[in-house]
Order: structure tokens, then sequence, then C-alpha cells
């Protein structure tokens, strides 16, 4: 629940919620069995709120310091190899997280994930899970899918 403080409006959400179920709870001892089914009304819109208040924070690209937020240029970054670069018949694919980009002489936070493409050479190919890399590159945005029912890279 620290991380659903962050954003006010979850906040104040949640707190209507729960000064409603509290009073219904309080009203409907005195309303008898038949408004029972309130309880379980007011608990099923709470659990509701608190997974959109949970989506909205955990959803890496909606966060302001993500990648995609960054206007079309030249960057120089830091980023993570997560996952083992796979061999391809001319090129090394690499899934990387950004940890940062160079702006100056220092290093700005950002997060996202990116996929490169290096050339096959020695230093490609030395290239490991773990490693952190300093890059400087173009961001190319993913294009929506142009077919009915295509696979969405995007997302």
């Amino acid at each position: 629940l620290e991380m659903l403080s962050s954003i006010p409006e979850i906040g104040i959400i949640l707190s209507a919620v729960a000064v409603v179920f509290l009073a219904l709870t309080i009203v409907s001892r005195s309303l008898g069995y038949k408004w029972r089914w309130v309880h379980g009304t007011v608990i099923s819109i709470l659990l509701f709120t608190i997974g959109i208040g949970l989506v909205l924070v955990k959803t890496e690209a909606l966060q302001e310091n993500h990648v995609s937020k960054l206007p079309r240029g030249k960057y120089q970054f830091l980023a993570e190899v997560i996952e083992n670069p796979s061999e391809k018949e001319r090129s090394i694919k690499v899934l990387t997280k950004i940890r940062g980009i160079f702006e100056g002489d220092s290093l700005v936070k950002k997060s996202g994930r990116v996929l490169l493409y290096f050339e096959k050479d020695s230093a490609a190919s030395n290239i490991e899970y773990g490693d952190n890399l300093i890059a400087s590159t173009y961001f190319n945005p993913l294009d929506e899918p142009k077919n009915p029912g295509q696979f969405n890279y995007k997302r």
C-alpha cells in the first residue's frame, strides 16, 4: 500500500471506499440479513480499485522515466543485458534493460527494455547475460501491426 500512496488519486479512492465500507458495515447490521450482499459488493469494488492501482504503479511503460517517453533522437545510454544474446545469420540480438541516459556528464535514471542488434564481430560475440553496455544509437519505436490479428510487438 506504500506504493499506492504515491498516486494521490488512488489514495483518495481507496480512502473513500474504506469509509463507505465501514459505514455500510455499521448500517447493515441494523438493517438485517437481506442487505448482506452489500458487503460483498463493496469488497469487490475495493479489490478492483486496489488492482487498478497496482497496475498503474507496476506497469513500467506508464512511468514518467520510461524510454518510450523520450523524443526521437540519438541517445547515449547505459543498459544491462537481461537475456542471453541470440545469434542470427548476420547479427547478434541482445535484450537489455535501460539503466539511464547520459545527458552531458551525468547519467539520468531511465527505465525500459530495449532490443539491440549488433553486427557480428569479436566484440559483439563476447556479450553475455548481466553485462553492462554503454551504447549510442537512435531509438526507433516499434510499429503497430499492419494486419488484423497480427502479433503486436509494441505491447
